[in-house]
């Protein structure tokens, strides 16, 4: 898919993000409602849940979601390098669920 729709591909994966975002978040008691997945990062990060290295990867695909999301053009490398990754990523924010 990433090659066919990188843009549909990224902006999938940050919406995915954005929402587990939202229940790491909400399962740490912390301020979920109306929030950009930037700022929840941010809370997640300040609160000492995410590390420095995490934030800084999550960062870099929503930046790429919200660049596909607003029409930009992504090169089907960039969607591979994301989604390549994605899984891992995931994984890892799925760790924090049950915390």
């Amino acid at each position: 898919m990433a090659r066919q729709d990188p843009n549909l591909s990224l902006v999938a994966l940050r919406i995915e993000i954005e929402s587990m975002l939202r229940n790491i978040a909400r399962g740490h008691h912390l301020e979920w409602e109306r929030r950009s997945a930037g700022r929840l990062l941010s809370q997640l990060h300040e609160a000492g849940i995410f590390s420095g290295d995490l934030v800084a990867g999550l960062r870099d695909l929503i930046s790429l979601g919200n660049q596909a999301a607003h029409g930009t053009e992504v090169t089907p490398e960039a969607a591979e390098w994301a989604l390549d990754h994605a899984g891992a990523i995931l994984g890892r924010l799925t760790g924090y669920l049950g915390d």
